[in-house]
């Protein structure tokens, strides 16, 4: 766990916050970590060191395995960010999502597509922070295509994931 530091963007602006697309913090050497320059190389820079925090609040935290990120591709032009969440899935980041919930997307794109992946051990309600636990997984899932001649009345009324 870090202070978070106050850091100027490859941009030159100033930030005290976590912005999207994505914020970078280019660390320090701490422990056995040596930190590579990639960071600070693409133009992000802070005005002081890091405060590391080696004892960090004792807590239990509830496994909750869960996918963050998964749908389909929505039909468009040109391409697409899969940050924000669309009627087609994208990073959902919903804790709810985990072991035997059903999802439905509509399907946009010929083939489909699914994709899936941003796994987590546990987070809160999105990851507001910046973060869940992140981790790989291995699953079984079941996937099926319902034909929308197939559908009945409350599908056809479905405008989201």
């Amino acid at each position: 766990q870090f202070e978070w530091p106050n850091i100027t963007d490859p941009n030159g602006i100033d930030r005290d916050f976590i912005a999207y697309p994505g914020t970078c913090v280019p660390h320090d050497a701490h422990g056995d970590t040596v930190p590579s320059d990639h960071v600070s190389a693409h133009g992000w820079k802070k005005k002081h060191s890091i405060t590391y925090y080696d004892k960090p609040y004792p807590a239990k935290i509830p496994v909750n395995y869960h996918v963050g990120c998964m749908g389909l591709p929505p039909a468009s032009h040109d391409f697409v960010d899969s940050i924000p969440p669309m009627p087609t899935g994208g990073n959902l980041d919903n804790k709810r999502i985990g072991i035997g919930t059903t999802m439905y997307y509509p399907i946009e794109v010929a083939g489909g597509l699914l994709s899936m992946g941003d796994a987590h051990v546990a987070q809160g309600d999105s990851e507001l922070d910046g973060t869940g636990i992140e981790t790989s997984i291995t699953g079984d899932f079941k996937v099926t295509l319902i034909k929308k001649a197939d559908f009945v009345l409350w599908q056809e009324q479905l405008d989201f994931p």
